[in-house]
């Protein structure tokens, strides 16, 4: 499979002067935003001067080398060898990075960060860092379901204000997972002279808005310049709304392992298109039918309870080392028994709407199969286009 890692091994030969920006480049700087760069790269409206990728390459082998960074499979063990190739790349290598902000308030329930990185002296790449494996952040992400904005959603807007005052010149804005979502949020939000500035817009498999904010004036004014870009099975970058066209990459992962970039298939300098699976369009159709079904308030609860269990307000990480996992089991079992009685109720109940959803939706999809309504497709893809599969699940 070929993928960003062998696209930097390969294409990295190519500056941005003798092959422009493109949709890859664009996903792999998305993806380094995940890097913890805390004590390497100057702070957003710090005087301090950028740093070139291959410089921070260095310094953050030496932070690892010293145990100041995470190196287990489920922090960024990718990212940092994706991060010292590009070191040694013609096209990355010298790439600039400045502006750093990270910040996760467990009190406010927000996790942000962003970074910038500068291309040429007049074009840069604002990127904004998707959901990490802390609880809160994932709890923060749930948070859109019943609340706009989001916390981060206004750090995005004040974050990406305060760079365009400080940096000249125009800018590329994107992310991957909630980081998509930031970057169009910010980027429909800013200023019209701000806009201006802004060359595209790329949301890599993050979640859409309500209703009311993807048919509003200042959203479909951007909408042309929003690229929007989700793996096969695409379970993220399908909830909530959007609008416009979608590119739908190929995938080599299984289920919800699509979500990582790692996966999506790259051949020369693009992604290898394809369709949404039935299977990803059936299930994205049964969460939004079972959102639809719950209050703002309901979808609060839910929310506030479930992470309650897994210890946002602990600042507890969602998924942890299997050595610590019996320990971890045991703290969600301990707040579990501890909810209130009523709480435990409700969740029941919202539970057992969901697998009523899923249940309908299965029946529905099999009954249209035995019909002969259904193309019999074995790629597991729908027979209409891919823009076509993904309007059908653009509800509330």
């Amino acid at each position: 499979m070929y993928n960003i890692v062998n696209y930097v091994e390969d294409y990295g030969k190519n500056t941005f002067q003798q092959s422009p920006f493109n949709k890859v480049d664009n996903l792999i700087l998305a993806e380094m935003t995940y890097l913890d760069y805390q004590g390497i790269l100057p702070a957003l409206n710090s005087d301090s001067n950028a740093k070139p990728l291959h410089q921070v390459a260095e310094e953050y082998a030496v932070l690892l080398q010293n145990g100041h960074r995470k190196t287990d499979e489920l922090v960024n063990k990718n990212d940092i060898a994706l991060l010292e190739k590009m070191a040694t790349a013609s096209r990355f290598k010298d790439i600039a990075l400045s502006c750093y902000r990270a910040e996760t308030d467990l009190s406010a329930e927000k996790q942000f960060a962003a970074v910038v990185y500068t291309l040429s002296d007049t074009v840069h790449y604002l990127a904004f860092r998707g959901t990490d494996n802390t609880t809160v952040g994932w709890k923060e992400d749930f948070m859109s379901s019943y609340l706009s904005p989001i916390p981060s959603q206004k750090d995005a807007l004040t974050y990406l204000n305060t760079v365009f005052k400080q940096l000249r010149g125009h800018f590329y804005v994107g992310g991957h997972s909630k980081g998509g979502n930031l970057a169009v949020y910010a980027s429909v939000k800013t200023t019209l002279l701000n806009k201006k500035r802004i060359l595209q817009v790329y949301n890599n498999d993050g979640p859409g808005f309500p209703a009311d904010f993807v048919e509003s004036k200042k959203y479909m004014k951007m909408l042309p310049k929003i690229t929007t870009i989700v793996p096969e099975f695409s379970i993220i970058g399908m909830l909530l709304e959007q609008k416009g066209d979608f590119i739908v990459v190929d995938s080599n992962g299984l289920g919800f392992a699509q979500h990582s970039p790692y996966t999506w298939h790259v051949e020369n300098n693009d992604f290898v298109r394809t369709e949404l699976r039935e299977t990803a369009r059936l299930l994205n159709q049964a969460i939004n039918n079972w959102m639809n079904q719950l209050s703002l308030e309901k979808r609060e609860i839910f929310v506030d309870t479930i992470f309650d269990i897994f210890g946002s307000a602990d600042g507890e990480e969602l998924i942890v080392p299997f050595k610590e996992s019996l320990n971890h089991l045991q703290k969600i079992k301990d707040r579990y028994q501890k909810i209130d009685p009523k709480a435990r109720e409700e969740m029941q109940f919202i539970f057992d709407l969901l697998k009523q959803e899923l249940k309908t939706t299965l029946q529905t999809s099999i009954k249209s199969v035995f019909s002969g309504s259904e193309q019999d497709d074995s790629s597991d893809s729908l027979g209409a286009s891919s823009t076509e599969a993904l309007d059908e699940t653009k509800t509330t």
